[in-house]
């Protein structure tokens, strides 16, 4: 963990899901698809073929000025070996926990396992120093731990793609910076 002892210090938790699906729909609009990113979401529309640049996102997290105290990317998996991410997220300098997807092919305790680790963190995290929170997700179900850590006097800063952000999460972070401006640099091209 973290030994910077004047600079601030950057905590970083991301929902795979979020960025992954959402960045989907975003593209989905861009390349035509649909009027919309909104509109690609409400009618299950996304464009597979998008590849997120991980070590882009790490630096959108993690401006020069902070040290890095954890950076730790959140998914699932189905079939063992299927979460193609995980290689490049962790050559990126993001840690992975993946959590295997339940019968019914569905995502479960991924909000849960960033949620009990961001707050298990907190030990770490000094508001005197300066540390913030970097959380990428735009998921409502994350209010309640934003909250916690802001009354323990920690900065949350989230970012989402817009059109997956939850109204409720964007009010209550300290910043709401969009992923949207950054799709370009946040899209992998080989």
């Amino acid at each position: 963990m973290p030994n910077s002892k004047s600079r601030p210090v950057g905590f970083g938790y991301v929902d795979g899901s979020n960025v992954f699906v959402a960045g989907m729909q975003y593209a989905a609009a861009r390349r035509g698809f649909a009027p919309s990113a909104h509109e690609a979401a409400v009618h299950r529309m996304a464009d597979p073929s998008w590849r997120c640049n991980f070590r882009a996102l790490h630096e959108l997290m993690f401006p020069p000025t902070c040290a890095e105290g954890q950076a730790v990317i959140f998914g699932s998996y189905g079939e063992p070996g299927t979460a193609v991410w995980e290689h490049p997220a962790q050559y990126a300098g993001f840690t992975v926990d993946l959590l295997r997807r339940n019968a019914h092919n569905r995502e479960k305790q991924v909000d849960s396992a960033l949620t009990t680790m961001m707050l298990t963190d907190i030990r770490y995290m000094r508001p005197e120093r300066g540390d913030i929170v970097t959380l990428v997700s735009g998921d409502s179900d994350l209010v309640r731990p934003v909250q916690a850590l802001q009354k323990a006097g920690v900065k949350v800063r989230v970012r989402s793609w817009e059109h997956a952000a939850s109204r409720e999460l964007i009010a209550t972070a300290d910043e709401y910076i969009p992923l949207d401006p950054h799709f370009n640099e946040l899209t992998y091209t080989a």
